[in-house]
């Protein structure tokens, strides 16, 4: 019941102070926010940040739409 000043004001104070809940799937696992994507010679070639755990080169890429891939290498790019 938002029909008291005093309830409307809480209930905005509620909704803006709250943050959302971090996403559970991430914690465990690294991501790219890609960046730069290109395809040479029948490789997919993927630039990017890696967020989250760690990257292997020794693990699956999984790509949306496309399914699963064995990656070649990772390599690291400090700019």
């Amino acid at each position: 019941d938002l029909h008291t000043s005093s309830d409307a004001l809480n209930a905005a104070r509620t909704l803006s102070e709250g943050r959302p809940t971090d996403v559970k799937w991430r914690d465990g696992r690294s991501w790219v926010l890609g960046e730069q994507i290109s395809w040479n010679d029948g490789v997919l070639s993927v630039t990017g940040v890696v967020r989250g755990a760690p990257l292997s080169a020794n693990r699956l890429l999984h790509v949306p739409n496309f399914g699963d891939f064995q990656m070649s290498k990772a390599g690291l790019i400090y700019k």
